[in-house]
């Protein structure tokens, strides 16, 4: 509302925003024409935009800084972790945009380009095109690693850790990227780098008070502001990790390789929770009624409200029902323990229940609550989701459930873990884990690959949850026992995760659930899909028939 000099009011004209928004819609019909984004493409590389570089430098810039903005704009609307998640094929907008960019700055190792690169590869990421993907990164650490170079600052071994992931805003990137670039240094897979983080804001300040003894954290906003360009000429990316193998991966399959190497040279996890620390939390603990002597388990099941999913948004197969932990928790309060549901307001509740701690909505949430839960717990259950990040940083061992993709397993040595099954519509059956684990559902992390596919990623059961908690309580007890034939079939699912994981893999798939899918183990695949539930022939009918997809 504007305040006049009369005292009344009145909104704004609307022209500005209409005219902003019809500019917009014009851009993204434009740009998802093939022609059109050809065309701006080769304009854009003209040998005569050379005369405009030469003599209007700062004018060919601000063009460039011009169609990165309008590139990052088309991506944060078609972004699949957003509302909705758009074709694949709409998603070549905003790379075009970027292309646009870069050939206007023109120079191989400009800051520009590498983002350029960045982005393209985040693009073909969730497209599915991994191959794609892992060029284009080695493509940008290969310029950003020369650019590093140039500068003193970067051969002396000063590197600012990139943020543009969402490392200060998510805490499963606070706590998994900030480890991978600890431990590749202790484990000598980098050089002896000075990390220095640029942290303004972040979302747990009590963990990243934990990450000062290892890395150089700036927090004063005027500092920040006047080292940002600095820090981009000298970054260190936290999302892709170069392996000493010389293979790629992406920070939580690169946690895989490293946690390997860690767990084999017998090394401790890298934080501990203090002393005060440890005793504000079992105060508060105290507080909801838990005895000093008792212990709890820790949930955290992935939910839309935080992220706002709807139904078609790109991560919504990585969300799970918290009532089908419901059995699980009930198998823990049995044996004497208690549970502290992790979490955020937007939460569905847990109905009341004893020796139950609804956390995520009670009014006792904080920062140094949140690390406590997932440092002291006995273990850790939960999804893919950024909580888990913590207890692999504790030395708290985890049972990841509804895991999807299938390739996002388990980091730790005592982890245990249960994917979801990828169901073929097309085909009534499901995908064994050989094609499973295979392109394009490998680090399939947008739901439009799948339906594109004619595939459904199903959740666990109630059932198979309760399985795999009741085979981590057995294992920490002491009582469990696997068999010649466990240790076969372990064996041989872990055999094709090694096919894309060189440095191999530590924990294990939930043992009652690889016995019950056994039939997809390449040595035991069957035509016939014995075993398939009659209901998901159902859901299949239905859909087709909802989405209008031939089989």
């Amino acid at each position: 509302m504007l305040e006049r000099a009369t005292g009344t009011s009145r909104q704004d004209p609307p022209y500005p925003v209409t005219v902003k928004a019809l500019a917009l819609k014009l851009i993204v019909f434009l740009t998802d024409q093939t022609r059109v984004r050809n065309l701006l493409v080769r304009i854009s590389s003209k040998g005569s935009l050379r005369f405009l570089r030469s003599y209007l430098p700062h004018a060919v810039q601000r063009l460039a800084n011009l169609c990165m903005a309008i590139g990052d704009r088309l991506w944060g609307e078609y972004h699949p972790s957003h509302h909705s998640s758009p074709s694949l094929e709409k998603l070549e907008a905003p790379i075009c945009w970027w292309r646009v960019a870069q050939n206007l700055v023109a120079l191989p190792d400009h800051v520009d380009t590498i983002e350029t690169l960045y982005k393209t590869a985040e693009v073909r990421l969730y497209q599915g095109r991994f191959s794609e993907t892992i060029e284009l990164v080695r493509q940008a650490l290969a310029k950003q690693e020369a650019l590093t170079q140039a500068h003193p600052l970067g051969r002396a071994g000063i590197r600012f850790l990139q943020t543009r992931s969402g490392t200060l805003n998510a805490i499963g990137q606070l706590a998994n990227e900030l480890e991978f670039f600890v431990k590749t240094g202790m484990l000598g897979w980098r050089p002896p780098y000075q990390g220095i983080l640029l942290a303004p804001y972040v979302v747990n300040p009590c963990l990243l008070d934990y990450w000062r003894p290892y890395i150089t954290i700036v927090t004063d906003p005027s500092l920040v502001e006047r080292l940002q360009r600095l820090a981009r000429q000298l970054e260190f990316n936290t999302f892709w990790l170069a392996l000493p193998n010389g293979r790629v991966e992406l920070c939580w399959n690169g946690m895989i390789a490293i946690q390997k190497q860690w767990e084999s040279e017998g090394r401790p996890p890298l934080l501990r929770l203090t002393e005060e620390h440890c005793k504000r939390g079992w105060t508060r603990l105290s507080e909801l009624g838990m005895a000093e002597d008792d212990w709890f388990v820790s949930l955290h099941v992935r939910e839309g409200g935080f992220h706002r999913d709807s139904e078609n948004s790109g991560c919504i197969h990585r969300n799970a029902d918290v009532n089908t932990y419901l059995p699980a928790i009930k198998e823990i309060v049995a044996r004497g323990g208690w549970v502290v549901r992790l979490g955020d307001p937007s939460m569905k509740k847990l109905p009341p229940m004893d020796h139950v701690i609804d956390y995520a909505c009670s009014d006792f949430k904080s920062d140094w609550m949140d690390v406590f839960c997932c440092a002291q717990a006995r273990f850790f259950i939960g999804t893919l989701s950024g909580m888990n990040g913590l207890p692999i940083s504790f030395g708290v061992p985890s049972v990841l459930t509804n895991v999807c993709p299938m390739d996002w397993r388990a980091v730790c040595r005592r982890d245990l873990f249960i994917p979801k099954l990828y169901w073929s519509h097309r085909e009534n059956r499901y995908l064994n884990f050989e094609e499973s684990m295979a392109p394009p559902f490998r680090q399939c992390t947008n739901n439009r690959v799948l339906i594109v596919n004619g595939v459904e990623a199903i959740a666990n059961s109630s059932e198979e949850i309760r399985e795999v908690v009741v085979e981590m309580l057995d294992r920490l007890e002491g009582t469990l026992h696997y068999s010649e034939q466990d240790e076969a079939l372990q064996s041989e699912f872990n055999g094709l995760a090694a096919l894309y994981e060189s440095y191999g893999v530590s924990s294990r798939i939930g043992r009652e659930f690889l016995q019950r899918y056994a039939y997809l183990l390449p040595s035991k695949a069957r035509s016939d899909n014995t075993g398939l539930r009659p209901e998901r022939l159902q859901r299949g009918v239905a859909w087709h028939a909802g989405l209008g997809i031939a089989g």
